[in-house]
């Protein structure tokens, strides 16, 4: 059911507030959540600490996290 809940915004643009940095699989990403609980994930350089961004996700990459561009 989760599931199916992140797959519906994938491709929706999402205000997400970014909070910390985690590493999966070697790569460093940040993590943060939307309006409605989705936990998303965004590659990106700058420090996003609590940090408010509108981004897309583009695809469900487990069974918690969409990760967004």
């Amino acid at each position: 059911r989760r599931k199916e809940f992140l797959n519906y915004y994938i491709g929706m643009p999402v205000e997400v507030l970014f909070e910390e940095q985690v590493e999966l699989d070697g790569r460093k990403y940040w993590t943060g959540h939307g309006r409605e609980y989705q936990k998303i994930l965004l590659a990106d350089t700058r420090d996003l600490t609590n940090q408010m961004m509108v981004v897309t996700p583009q695809a469900l990459v487990s069974e918690e996290y969409l990760l967004a561009v």
